[in-house]
């Protein structure tokens, strides 16, 4: 039915085939092996067959032609084995996308429109995405780099182009992503910044208004994020009994059992959230009302806020308040109980929001191995502390006449123990 040739002089195989008109066509294989040859005519041969029955071909060969590259597809394409592969091109396959995603919230829509931007100006609309190479996407992250962007900035992009491609690969347009740097977002160190409780109290105190105390409060001793998690505060789901409120998560709604969350009035929220429940207007249930304006920004009049204050505002506004309140936090609670109370996992913590503090440095210097755990049960007041690893022998005329007039005890089967300790003499 087919047939392989070779060229004498090249070397090249060609498989020669009858088509259903009954004209000989041909497919150029190149400079292959017989055996490679062999291999490829008999998937050819079953598409000959299924054309002529007009059936569709075994398994194995639907699974072979899936995974051609475009130059062997487009070979089999021409003499009308296989079907053309369809051809997207940059601008409408990637608009055709962001039209689909019906299941994102407007803010992730924009993001994907800045992306779409970044790609049209650097590969053009009518790029075809088969033609797009991994140094292709390398030359694509340069380019944003020397736009300007920060690193995580840059990282952001190049992982919502590769988000993009994916999307191509799952619909047969493309065959591999091309996207394959990582693009996973690393904490930034130099835009860390602990806001400290004396800072925090002279914030509060230039704030003009108890909304604004609230916000801020709600940002740097409950860790909410500003201004998603503002907007569905209601006052019905503020639980004063048991010192909790209900916190609805617009970011982490998407993740099974992450709707909501539950976050304790802590003491420092406590005086503010009360303040504005006795001021809030008869049958008002919203808790942060300054939001209900869209036109107003909080960061702009927060910053002005830190500078009456006499501070210079932080990298990150409000992150850092929501990053210091976790760190502080992690030190006095389970990680696993503050992660749920903030909203996030510890792996995320761990990376972006834990912080190194100049405290927490003074405090090492100045430890004591020596000094018992607070928890166990401290030394009879006289006695010497244990040193070394096997400890040193205490003398009773060196304890306190507390321990010399102890009575022994009387109970059956407790005997008082001898002075070398609890356990037995070594000889």
């Amino acid at each position: 039915m087919a047939s392989i040739s070779t060229d004498s002089k090249t070397g090249r195989r060609v498989i020669q085939f009858k088509a259903l008109d009954g004209k000989r066509r041909s497919i150029r294989l190149g400079k292959v092996s017989m055996r490679q040859a062999q291999a490829v005519l008999v998937k050819v041969e079953d598409l000959v067959s299924a054309s002529i029955t007009a059936h569709a071909p075994s398994n194995e060969t639907s699974v072979w032609v899936s995974h051609l590259d475009d130059v062997m597809r487009d070979k089999l394409a021409k003499v009308r084995l296989v079907a053309a592969r369809q051809k997207a091109h940059l601008k409408p396959f990637i608009e055709s996308y962001i039209q689909s995603r019906i299941d994102v919230k407007p803010s992730t829509a924009e993001v994907y429109q800045h992306v779409l931007r970044n790609l049209l100006a650097h590969f053009g609309g009518d790029r075809a995405l088969q033609t797009i190479t991994v140094g292709d996407a390398e030359d694509f992250k340069r380019y944003l780099i020397g736009e300007g962007l920060s690193e995580n900035t840059v990282r952001r992009r190049c992982g919502i182009a590769k988000q993009f491609m994916e999307d191509a690969v799952k619909r047969e347009l493309i065959q591999r992503n091309p996207f394959t740097m990582k693009v996973t977002v690393r904490g930034n160190a130099k835009r860390q910044s602990f806001i400290t409780r004396d800072d925090a109290m002279k914030v509060l105190a230039a704030c003009p208004s108890n909304q604004w105390r609230l916000m801020f409060a709600l940002c740097r001793f409950a860790g909410l994020r500003c201004t998603s998690e503002f907007v569905g505060l209601r006052w019905d789901e503020v639980n004063w009994e048991q010192g909790w409120f209900l916190v609805h998560s617009p970011k982490t709604e998407h993740h099974d059992g992450k709707e909501t969350r539950r976050v304790p009035i802590f003491p420092d929220l406590y005086p503010h959230l009360l303040e504005a429940f006795k001021l809030r207007s008869p049958g008002e249930q919203r808790i942060v009302t300054y939001l209900s304006d869209p036109k107003k920004n909080p960061r702009t009049h927060m910053m002005r806020i830190i500078k009456k204050a006499g501070l210079e505002p932080w990298p990150k506004l409000f992150h850092n308040l929501r990053s210091s309140c976790q760190t502080e936090l992690t030190l006095k609670f389970p990680d696993h109980m503050v992660c749920r109370w903030i909203g996030n996992s510890q792996k995320v913590a761990n990376e972006h929001y834990l912080q190194d503090r100049d405290e927490d440095y003074a405090m090492a210097a100045q430890w004591n191995p020596a000094v018992q755990n607070p928890v166990q049960q401290s030394a009879v007041e006289g006695c010497k502390p244990m040193q070394g690893k096997t400890g040193q022998k205490n003398n009773p005329r060196d304890c306190s006449d507390l321990q010399l007039n102890a009575s022994h005890c009387k109970h059956k089967g407790l005997y008082q123990a001898g002075l070398e300790g609890l356990e037995p003499s070594t000889f």
